[in-house]
């Protein structure tokens, strides 16, 4: 849907979309028949090679949530961010993993390859305007930065 919907918007967008599950990736076009985008089946704990496709934003909505085995969901953090060449969002339940955390890791241990690196976060007022959605960035935006926020009670502790 998502897929569909930027294609609405931007029609001259070149949309990507991966899936582990090839009855999602069958679902996505039974939806939306005429969906001009380039989907593959990809498992997203698998570490993306350095020539994948490039994209400006690449998101996730709940998806790195469920990872729960070994470090796969740093393995698709990173991933993401080497697809990305603009922007990450991610659209996740905080309480599943301390995903500011991961990515502060990711980019000090140089798995995440930006030069500079800036997190903010969205509030939702549909969620009774909690923080909801993640954004990092390669330069700075007119977003609640997630740097520094002493005043924002956030979500953030992995749940034990």
């Amino acid at each position: 849907d998502h897929l569909s919907n930027i294609k609405i918007f931007m029609p001259e967008a070149i949309a990507y979309g991966l899936d582990i599950s090839p009855d999602q990736l069958l679902l996505a076009f039974q939806r939306h028949p005429k969906l001009l985008a380039w989907v593959s089946l990809f498992d997203s704990t698998k570490l993306l090679d350095d020539d994948c496709p490039k994209v400006d934003l690449a998101f996730t909505q709940a998806v790195l949530m469920h990872i729960k085995k070994d470090d796969g969901h740093l393995i698709a953090l990173e991933n993401l961010f080497r697809a990305a060449t603009k922007y990450v969002v991610l659209m996740e339940n905080w309480l599943s993993h301390d995903f500011v955390k991961d990515i502060r890791y990711l980019h000090q241990d140089g798995r995440i390859k930006w030069k500079d690196l800036y997190l903010y976060f969205r509030r939702s007022p549909e969620f009774n305007n909690s923080p909801y959605i993640l954004i990092a960035s390669k330069t700075p935006l007119e977003y609640e930065s997630l740097e520094n926020n002493s005043t924002l009670e956030l979500p953030l502790k992995t749940k034990t």
